[in-house]
């Protein structure tokens, strides 16, 4: 019977080592990137900017259609031009948004962000593969090339 049960273990442990093996060979080894979206540009009209940030999609390679690249585009946060601070949205008695202001400089615009969204993705939509092209080229340097290699934070 001994001996019969030193078999027995043996057999579980290589069972368990091969299992682990197994998971060891078949684990995901991708990095995360640092961050989820990256800035392709900034819309800059009347003193007011923002960046364009787009969401990273690695596993492209050709453009895909506009509205998909425009649903993955959002504005980052409204900054002035001239000094670089962050804009306070002008906010009016029973009316909600209707502009920003900075109060370093004292510019003030009477756009909203939805306002300032929809120009921004104008532009994008005239250039649009210049705009594919700058969002490919900062995936290219964010990956060092190796897309691969890598997988986007949840």
């Amino acid at each position: 019977m001994a001996f019969g049960e030193a078999w027995a273990k043996l057999g579980d442990r290589l069972v368990g080592a091969g299992e682990k093996l197994v998971t060891w060979l078949t684990r995901d080894r991708r990095k995360l990137l640092p961050q989820r979206e990256v800035v392709i540009g900034t819309y800059e009209q009347d003193g007011i900017a923002a960046d364009l940030r787009a969401k990273i999609v690695l596993a492209e390679a050709v453009p895909p259609d506009p509205d998909i690249f425009f649903d993955r585009i959002r504005l980052g946060r409204p900054f002035c031009s001239g000094c670089s601070r962050p804009l306070d949205t002008i906010v009016r008695f029973m009316a909600g948004q209707v502009g920003y202001e900075c109060r370093g400089c004292g510019v003030e615009s009477s756009k909203d962000y939805r306002d300032l969204k929809n120009d921004a993705l104008g532009t994008v939509r005239r250039d649009y593969l210049a705009s594919w092209s700058r969002y490919q080229d900062e995936i290219r340097h964010l990956t060092g090339g190796k897309a691969r290699r890598w997988k986007v934070p949840d």
